[in-house]
């Protein structure tokens, strides 16, 4: 049923009463919508690279907050909005674990299938503990990841193009997980 209603493309649950749901049934919702995206939220041709740097040599655990903030901004910016975001709201129900029964570890448990799950991984356990880990960390330190700047995105030479980049950029922006996550919050 809710996830009937988020489909609805008359505003797909923007005007839902989330009374009589909890906080587990819009996270269930949250995952679907995830599963069902083209690609996952940290693109495949960077999967690696995230699993990688986690176990990379670092002289300091913020040199390696600024490897990953660095692999971040390589990601389309669609997808930079919705990892951070999603990161955000996956800190604040760990911080309220006594009432969502999810730590941070089960909640990376929970979502790294939808946020780093590459298909090849599918049967690969090890892969997915290291896709756990990997958003157990991202999760633990979101605090210290930057939203992407305007200034920052690679400008394009063609007007035209940049125009239309920059279109797409504002449709991809009013997704509706993004006014979402605020509802979730709430919910929290």
């Amino acid at each position: 049923m809710l996830q009937t209603i988020f489909d609805a493309p008359n505003g797909y649950g923007l005007q839902l009463d989330w009374r009589g749901y909890t906080v587990h049934d819009a996270s269930n919702v949250m995952r679907r919508f995830l599963n069902y995206l083209p690609e996952p939220v940290i693109t495949l041709k960077y999967q690696s690279t995230f699993k990688n740097t986690l176990d990379a040599v670092f002289p300091t655990i913020e040199a390696k907050i600024d490897a990953y903030q660095d692999l971040i901004e390589q990601l389309p910016t669609s997808h930079q909005y919705i990892l951070l975001y999603l990161l955000d709201m996956l800190c604040l129900f760990s911080m309220c674990s006594e009432n969502t029964r999810m730590d941070l570890s089960s909640l990376a448990t929970a979502f790294a299938p939808s946020i780093l799950s590459d298909p090849n991984d599918a049967m690969n356990p090890a892969r997915y503990k290291e896709a756990q880990r990997v958003l157990e960390f991202l999760i633990k330190h979101q605090d210290k990841f930057s939203m992407p700047r305007y200034s920052s995105l690679k400008p394009n030479d063609d007007p035209l193009t940049q125009q239309q980049d920059n279109s797409r950029l504002q449709q991809e922006l009013r997704q509706p997980i993004l006014y979402h996550t605020a509802h979730i919050r709430f919910l929290i």
